[in-house]
């Protein structure tokens, strides 16, 4: 895979060797550099680490600035688009098996146990899937006393046909798997959204104590609030200045929305076609690429 992204090293290099006037450019600013996924097992993928390379042969570790859950998520949509509905649901699958690891790691984090403690947790249940799940239902109920959201058994058993059996789903089956996905990935994603005020103090505690960049790494800056799962709950209706606009002053030109505020995001208005128009318009702007 292909992933929009600019190598640190190629980047370095071009600032040293640009001009003050070549770094401004609209160009400089808008086209990244492609990066190829040079490996990405697992280790890489819960750690958060993946290492790339360049077309010009520079390899790189970077820190994934999102959860790993939304771009598996991403790569479903992709092979949806391609044609590849079993893919898909591999994807779709492990996005949903992902997201289970990362609520288990917000909820432990908000609990304020150590990162060595939660590394001890993980390292008990890395390899067994039913351990995490148990995990993951067992720390949502303690902590909001409801169900927590889980895919109904038909479609797991459908998950098992696809990756342990070998079946080929058609396209409709693998849209509605990804819809089901999408909707519970999104439901939970609000509500521990929802344990703040803001979006901005959500991604500050994801980024300090899921992400857990170390100082100076480098980031994969196209994937950085660029996701399908990203679109989804996000409110959308704000507006950024166009580079000949002056930027507002004391609050003038803010969207007509209080800051502090609840997510209202509804999943079950979401859709697979909504989520597939969206990839597509990633695509078009060069963030996500075959």
């Amino acid at each position: 895979m292909r992933v929009p992204a600019q190598c640190p090293r190629c980047r370095e290099v071009n600032e040293r060797r640009q001009s003050i006037h070549e770094v401004g450019s609209e160009k400089r600013r808008h086209e990244l550099d492609a990066v190829y996924l040079h490996e990405m097992d697992a280790a890489d993928v819960h750690s958060g680490k993946l290492t790339v390379r360049c077309e010009q042969g520079h390899t790189t570790v970077v820190t994934l600035p999102i959860p790993a859950f939304e771009l598996l998520f991403d790569f479903g949509c992709s092979a949806l688009l391609d044609g590849y509905p079993r893919e898909a649901v591999t994807s779709f699958a492990t996005s949903f098996e992902r997201f289970e690891e990362f609520t288990c790691r917000f909820l432990l984090a908000r609990r304020r146990v150590a990162f060595e403690g939660v590394d001890v947790w993980w390292k008990e249940v890395a390899t067994s899937s039913e351990r995490q799940k148990g995990s993951f239902v067992a720390l949502w109920i303690s902590e909001f006393f409801a169900t927590p959201p889980l895919l109904p058994r038909k479609l797991v058993e459908f998950r098992n046909d696809c990756v342990h059996k070998g079946r080929i789903p058609p396209e409709s089956e693998a849209k509605a798997y990804g819809e089901a996905v999408l909707r519970a990935e999104v439901s939970g994603i609000v509500t521990l959204r929802n344990f703040f005020d803001s979006d901005l103090d959500y991604d500050d505690f994801i980024e300090h104590h899921i992400i857990r960049a170390g100082e100076g790494e480098p980031y994969l800056p196209s994937f950085a609030g660029n996701t399908v799962l990203s679109g989804m709950w996000r409110p959308n209706e704000y507006h950024y200045p166009d580079e000949d606009e002056d930027e507002p002053e004391s609050g003038e030109g803010l969207p007509n929305q209080e800051w502090n505020q609840k997510n209202p995001t509804d999943p079950t208005t979401l859709t697979m076609d909504k989520a597939l128009e969206f990839f597509r318009g990633l695509r078009g702007l060069g963030l996500r690429r075959k």
